[in-house]
This record gives structure tokens, sequence and C-alpha cells, in this order.
């Protein structure tokens, strides 16, 4: 899972973020949603900074010519210290198998909420004070694996 628009989609300088990369996950693991292997980055929830707008989080699956995949030093001091297009050449991944992605933003950029069956009225993010907000919007991040999985189930099928 990489955020393609880090730390700004204007300002891509940590182009592909990553926010979690497992290896070796069979087809079969796949195909009944059971995502286990070797996690080399563990899983972070989104993160966008505020004022930066909306970020899309990808995931992207790729069909392994081998088991040897790792990251460099140099990649495991930040995430944002990576290159997905040097790490896909460097294994040879060429294109993903599959693919799918979600948009989210920081809950201080969220516009204002009408509260169902509340008459009209609106509740506001916070504005400071606290780092938490006072309503809990639904989060992307959970709705994205699903879909990932369920592409996945398509492609080992057969």
């Amino acid at each position: 899972m990489v955020d393609p628009d880090a730390p700004s989609r204007s300002t891509p300088l940590a182009r592909f973020w990553r926010h979690w990369l497992v290896t070796n996950i069979t087809g079969t693991n796949m195909k009944t949603g059971r995502i286990q292997g070797q996690e080399l980055t563990p899983y972070q929830p989104p993160t966008p900074p505020p004022r930066t707008g909306f970020h899309r989080y990808q995931f992207l699956v790729y069909r392994l010519s081998t088991q040897n995949i790792s990251l460099l030093p140099e990649e495991t001091e930040s995430p944002g210290a990576w290159q997905l297009d040097q790490f896909q050449v460097r294994f040879n991944l060429g294109i993903s198998e599959a693919a799918t992605q979600f948009m989210t933003q920081n809950h201080m950029d969220s516009p204002p909420v009408r509260v169902p069956g509340g008459g009209g009225s609106v509740q506001t993010p916070p504005t400071g004070g606290s780092s938490e907000p006072k309503y809990k919007p639904k989060q992307a991040s959970g709705l994205a694996l699903p879909a990932c999985i369920h592409i996945a189930h398509h492609l080992w099928s057969g």
C-alpha cells in the first residue's frame, strides 16, 4: 500500500510513501482473504497531513518470480525513502496483476457534517485544543483491502 501523493499532490516529493509491504502471499491465501506472508513494512494507516488535500492510497499486487524480496538498508530508514519504480525493476515485478485505490484527506480538512435527523444542525471539525475529532467520519482505509482481495480472488480463481 502506497501514498503516491506524499506529502501532497501538488508536491509529491516522497512519492509512493510505503504504508504496507507484504511479500510471499500465496494465491490460495489471497483467494480466501488471508493476507499472510513476510511483512517487510508493518501496516501504517492513512495519515495525510492537514491542508494537503486528498491523497490516493493504492494497493498493488504483483506475481513474484522470486522468493527473495527485501528492502535495501536505506529503504528501511524511512517509508518515504523508497522508489517504487526502482523496487519494481530490481525484482523484475513488471506490471501489477491487480490494483485498487481509495482517496481520503486529513479529518481537519473535512467539510461540516450534517447530522441525520438533526433538523439541519451541523457539526464542524474541531478548531484546536484536541487532536481527536469530535465526530468520527468513516475511515476509507477499511474499504480498500476487501476490494483488493476481491480483485485477487478473480486473478487466482482459474
